[in-house]
């Protein structure tokens, strides 16, 4: 059953509808990272560390498998009791999206001394880096990306 999005803050229209599991529309993959809009990914507070997801090339949405719920966004719309990025957001607060390629995290990691541990997420296939560096930056440090 398809899920219609209803984006009223924004458009006041219902703009989106979608497939759990679709095939994606680029081959490639990606890591992206939400905070508040000018400040540094290289100097992130954990306040300032509003969300962090990745796409893969070959999924559209990580889900159960069986009975079509998606874990990450519901976690993601659950966030740390009333810290959510929904709530943030209507709080009159802008976030940035950084979207980083499998290439920029291949190019971070290789040339950056202080990157050199999660150095072997990069010999996945690269249609998954994004996700393996999702999983690394929740396990490094999941308790303040909500």
């Amino acid at each position: 059953m398809p899920l219609i999005f209803h984006l009223a803050p924004v458009f006041d229209l219902p703009v989106i509808e979608s497939t759990f599991h679709a095939p994606k529309c680029r081959p490639d993959a990606w890591l992206h990272v939400a905070a508040p809009t000018g400040s540094s990914l290289a100097a992130l507070s954990p306040s300032d560390r509003r969300d962090v997801g990745s796409q893969t090339a070959d999924r559209m949405f990580r889900g159960d498998g069986m009975g079509g719920n998606n874990f990450h966004h519901a976690q993601m719309r659950a966030g740390n009791g009333n810290d959510t990025l929904l709530n943030y957001l209507s709080a009159g607060h802008r976030v940035d999206i950084h979207r980083i390629s499998a290439a920029g995290l291949r190019q971070a990691v290789l040339g950056t001394e202080a990157l050199h541990r999660p150095a072997p997420l990069l010999q996945q296939p690269p249609r998954h880096v994004g996700y393996g560096f999702e999983q690394f930056v929740l396990h490094e440090d999941g308790k303040s990306w909500r």
